[in-house]
């Protein structure tokens, strides 16, 4: 059946089974002596091995012979892939060998060894050293995109002399997955980075006017008798929290205990290709806390995934994007109906936030014909809330959750030049009465043989089980079709979409509004050829389009344009301009079926200056300003971004961000009598971030966060909507006026005492504090969170890396 089907997608495109001619190339060499890895170079089987020596630069200039010379050999023997590099420099004494946290790159000069074990031209490792030897990996995913959360257990080392600097690595087949073949060919990169030129190289060229990074590497070929190894390995934790946390506020009393968790994740290689990665009872204190804003939009706010079982290799469950992994251990989904359930003298005496995760398991791995399967299956805890009796003592449990098991499924066929197509399932089974939910989707991206031209399309069904909704509302669909040229100057392209007023992937996935019709198309220019002061040249505009669904109604037209320039002083100026330009409705702001806001058009702009990202001392500046035709409704914003690097080892990163909307029509209530009740609202919000990163060496580091979020709201004039979108003024005894604030204080010393083996403390501080007055500036509102009782976190945890192995 797969043939079947490869047969026809290769007579309609003019597939070929094989790779360009122009890649280059190298044979590997297998060795009996294994090198020693400290950086020296000296050892005996390097000087028996081919060279790779003619380097590219990407940038600043595409397509240039590198400035300093780079020479880099390779080998292989029955346990790993082992690299050495020699960077010589004419300007040693100007290296740049900052220290980093593992995973970040930093400034420091670099080297980059890419492998693509499946030579797919869709997906690679990629294994990167700095100067100070800090260590950094990922996999590079379909396109242009990255997934910096995969780490590997692997070796590096490094040294410096008076003619540049060199690096050994050592990279075992344990953290790689690969065919089990006698005889095959990886695809291979080898990349340098000059930090005080900016100078960025590569062994196989990366034109930067073609979309896909991966196909444009070279061939590893002629690999032979390597075989995958076991892969098994524990990694248990032990984790003790002291808790002291804000129970009541009137009177003050606080909630303190001491917990301990244990638990374990547990990795282990089925065959060559396929690997089971299981956490059992997981604990995710070492976590940054969210960045928490103010909502007052109708749409969900979704926040970046942190933990690390859901980060880690998580790009095959995304093939669909029907997969949110933050609804898994979320907030219960009752959470917030607990402020409804209380009886008169009772108050919350504890509403867990989160839900409890009992396990997770993942599945994932490819095929020697590249098809790539995933599943994922997690089970949560019931969850409950204790309601307390003032007067008697008597507690209460109130279930806010129930046991709930999380499943994804996914099958992802690679074809040739960076195509593929998958089909990727999820569904959520609660215990008892509580609504199931099953969502399926069929997803492909067809390119050419040049990878000029793309194709792209999906396919989603949503099922939903629940004896609440209507026959005709427990099931939805969704499409979108697009095509593109992805490579060139000139780059365009046009989409369309449709998601009915049924569709609803949202049990496990993330969809922000349905009921919808959108027909977008864009078009781009890009320039990478120096001229003058400029280095680069990035331009692009796009129109969207959107319909109500059901009924098939006008919703709005949206024009976007975006342009920026780099500097030959790697300076970046960048504009963008957005804009609805006619009047249009608004169907989800009234948050009531059949209601409709008739929005006033309005522009934006963002204007950014980058200074040189080459200095020790670096800095982003931003302003922003938006208008409509309502009178006095002006929205201005400034921010500023600053990294400041000390002494290799201390980065201090500073952010501060200010906006006022003076003008803004939004939801407040709805009456009795059904109509929605609107506020003309003035907004201001206040953002600041302090970033301490302190690196003693490659395997200690201690990281401090501090982020306050200010947040002031005051209304205006109230109005009802009415039936036709506009609003009729009236007075409105309610007040709504607001202060809102959050603050965060997370604290992470961290220890790598051995490979994959870590000794974290944790200290983590914060609070959110809201009052209905709307009432002064920053600075008293500043001064409440000094007077707010806050939530104390420290904890001690203890990771450790077990290689059966090893």
């Amino acid at each position: 059946m797969k043939k079947w089907v490869l047969h026809i997608l290769i007579f309609i495109f003019g597939w070929e089974l094989y790779a360009g001619d122009n890649r280059p190339y190298l044979l590997a060499t297998r060795i009996s002596e294994s090198p020693k890895i400290d950086g020296l170079l000296d050892d005996r089987i390097w000087l028996t091995l081919p060279i790779v020596k003619e380097f590219t630069t990407h940038e600043p200039v595409f397509g240039r012979a590198a400035t300093e010379n780079t020479e880099v050999r390779i080998a292989y023997d029955n346990l790993a892939i082992y690299v050495s590099a020699r960077m010589y420099d004419s300007q040693a004494d100007k290296i740049v060998k900052e220290l980093t946290q593992r995973d970040q790159l930093g400034r420091a000069d670099r080297f980059e060894l890419g492998l693509d074990t499946y030579n797919d031209d869709i997906t690679g490792y990629k294994f990167i050293v700095s100067a100070a030897n800090s260590q950094l990996d990922g996999k590079h995913l379909p396109g242009d995109g990255f997934d910096l959360t995969w780490d590997g257990v692997w070796e590096s080392a490094v040294q410096i002399d008076a003619n540049g600097w060199s690096v050994e690595l050592k990279i075992p087949y344990t953290s790689l997955r690969f065919p089990k073949k006698e005889l095959q060919d990886w695809g291979i990169q080898f990349v340098r980075f000059i930090s005080r030129k900016g100078e960025l190289s590569s062994w196989a060229p990366s034109n930067p006017n073609i979309n896909s990074i991966v196909p444009q590497w070279g061939d590893l070929q002629a690999l032979q008798g390597i075989q995958p190894p076991m892969r098994l390995s524990f990694t248990p934790y032990l984790a003790s929290y002291y808790n002291h946390l804000v129970k009541s506020v009137e009177p003050l009393t606080y909630s303190k205990n001491i917990s301990w968790n244990g638990g374990v994740d547990l990795k282990y290689g089925f065959n060559e290709s396929f690997t089971l990665d299981a956490t059992l009872v997981p604990d995710f204190g070492q976590v940054q806390s969210d960045n928490v804003v103010r909502n007052l939009s109708p749409y969900e706010v979704s926040y970046e995934e942190r933990r690390p079982f859901f980060t880690e290799a998580s790009d095959i469950f995304s093939r669909g994007y029907i997969f949110y992994s933050r609804r898994i251990g979320g907030r219960p989904k009752d959470y917030f109906s607990v402020f409804d359930s209380l009886k008169t003298g009772e108050v919350i005496h504890d509403n867990p936030g989160q839900v409890r995760l009992y396990n997770a398991i993942k599945f994932s791995g490819k095929t020697v014909s590249n098809l790539g399967i995933g599943l994922l299956n997690a089970v949560a805890a019931p969850s409950f809330a204790e309601l307390k009796n003032e007067n008697t003592g008597e507690l209460r449990k109130v279930q806010t959750d129930v046991l709930t098991n999380y499943n994804v499924f996914v099958l992802d066929q690679s074809l040739p030049h960076a195509s593929s197509i998958s089909l990727t399932n999820t569904s959520v089974l609660r215990n008892g009465n509580a609504p199931d939910a099953n969502v399926t989707a069929l997803r492909f991206n067809f390119q050419d043989k040049n990878n000029v031209y793309e194709w792209k399309g999906r396919v989603v069904y949503n099922k939903l089980w629940n004896e609440n909704l209507r026959k005709s509302e427990q099931s939805g669909f969704a499409y979108d079709v697009g095509f593109a040229k992805i490579k060139g100057e000139w780059i365009y392209g046009a989409t369309h979409l449709v998601e009915n007023d049924t569709y609803n992937p949202n049990d496990l996935g993330l969809l922000f509004y349905n009921n919808t019709i959108s027909n977008s198309a864009y078009i781009g220019y890009n320039d990478y050829k120096p001229k003058g002061n400029r280095r680069y040249w990035q331009n692009a505009l796009s129109i969207n389009n959107r319909l109500r669904y059901k009924p098939l109604l006008y919703q709005s037209i949206e024009l976007n344009a975006e342009s920026s320039i780099g500097t030959k002083y790697f300076q970046q100026i960048r504009l963008v301009f957005s804009t609805r330009p006619v009047y249009y409705y608004d169907y989800f702001e009234p948050r009531t079926e059949g209601m409709k806001y008739h929005h006033a058009p309005y522009w934006f702009i963002n204007l950014s200056y980058q200074t040189d990202t080459r200095k020790k001392y670096q800095a982003r500046f931003g302003f922003n300003f938006g208008e409509s035709p309502i009178p006095k409704d002006p929205y201005i914003g400034v921010y500023v971004e600053s990294s400041l690097n000390f002494k290799n080892h201390f980065q201090l990163n500073i952010g501060a961000r200010v906006s006022k909307d003076y003008g803004n029509f939004g939801f407040v209530d709805r009456k009795p009598n059904g109509l929605p009740v609107f506020g003309f609202r003035e907004i201001v919000t206040v953002s600041n971030t302090i970033e301490m990163i302190y690196v003693f060496n490659t395997k200690i580091n201690l990281h401090w966060r501090i982020r306050h979020y200010w947040n002031k709201l005051n209304y205006l004039t109230y109005h009802y909507l009415l039936a036709d979108g506009n609003l009729l003024q009236i007075d409105y005894p309610d007040q709504f006026d607001e202060n809102f604030q959050v603050f965060n204080s997370d604290f992470v010393f961290t220890w790598q005492f051995a490979p994959g083996s870590f000794l974290n403390l944790i200290w983590k501080n914060g609070l959110f504090q809201n009052d209905f007055e709307g009432k002064g500036n920053y600075f008293d509102n500043l001064n409440k969170i000094g007077n707010t009782p806050k939530d104390n976190i420290i904890g001690l945890k203890m990771i450790y890396y077990l290689d059966f192995k090893n």
